[in-house]
């Protein structure tokens, strides 16, 4: 071997085996996790509010009066040991009320930060949760960065999602989403939907709709899978460069498709379908076979 290529190899050695980086941080290649679990008494029907960011959340129904919060905070891996067992620590989960109304939240405003070559570095943990409730309940949520799922509730759910994805399954009432950036997928929805969503992709599969539903959609996607005997009064406005294809045939006693305005009947009427889009694809299909 040359001395050039020597000297290359025991340079690049050196950078490898460097413990972190040039500042002195040591690298680790595992998180620093801390667990935490509360128990609450809760009225069935009581108001839920849970605001939380980068992580995930599942919420379950379960049989008992009481909500049961279990979370897992973990550091991004890679970081110095000492910094990671800093911020999850500085994380805070705060837990307000009981019985008829409950807040939980992930506080983030200890968490300190760090200089590098004169730039202030900020790690944020993340924070998993896993919450069981009663199946009866008004759920509000506000989250970011975070997966969630969503299963066997019935009541009014609020969800205010950025950059995250949506899932339900089984769900009763009325739903008011507003979405922005991510994407949403909910099956066996029984109820109404208010939907404001923003460059995300919808994939909704309902056994009823019994109340008006009204979406908004701005770039994306928007299937809505319905029985075929779901009986709607549609009002489609999709003149933004947007278009309605269906597999439910359409009475149309108001159409002006130069416009982008469809509007009519499907099994004769009923509940309200509202649709209107810009740059966006609604899909009407049916999911018997």
């Amino acid at each position: 071997m040359n001395s050039l290529a020597f000297r290359f190899l025991a340079v690049a050695a050196v950078i490898i085996l460097l413990p972190g980086e040039l500042t002195g941080l040591n690298r680790d290649a595992f998180a620093e996790v801390r667990h935490y679990t509360k128990t609450v008494a809760f009225e069935p029907g009581g108001h839920l509010d849970i605001e939380t960011g980068r992580g995930s959340l599942e919420l379950l129904s379960w049989d008992r009066n009481e909500v049961e919060i279990v979370a897992r905070i973990e550091s991004p891996f890679e970081i110095n040991p000492d910094y990671a067992r800093e911020i999850v620590t500085a994380l805070k989960i705060e837990v307000e009320g009981s019985g008829r109304s409950l807040r939980i939240r992930s506080d983030y405003d200890d968490i300190p930060s760090y200089k590098r070559w004169f730039i202030s570095i900020r790690h944020v943990p993340y924070v998993h949760y896993e919450i069981r409730m009663p199946r009866r309940i008004h759920l509000d949520l506000e989250v970011r960065h975070t997966d969630t799922r969503i299963r066997n509730v019935e009541g009014a759910i609020r969800i205010n999602a950025h950059y995250s994805e949506v899932t339900g399954t089984d769900w009763t009432g009325l739903t008011r989403l507003d979405m922005d950036h991510g994407t949403l997928r909910l099956t066996e929805l029984d109820g109404a939907v208010e939907l404001d969503a923003r460059h995300a992709d919808v994939h909704m599969e309902a056994t009823h709709l019994s109340g008006d539903t009204r979406i908004r959609a701005h770039r994306g996607q928007t299937v809505l899978y319905l029985p075929r005997n779901q009986a709607l009064d549609l009002y489609s406005d999709v003149s933004h460069q947007s278009d309605l294809d269906s597999d439910f045939e359409i009475s149309t006693p108001v159409s002006r498709r130069d416009e982008g305005i469809i509007a009519g009947t499907i099994n004769g009427g009923g509940s309200l379908l509202d649709l209107r889009g810009d740059h966006t694809r609604f899909r009407l299909r049916s999911s018997d076979p």
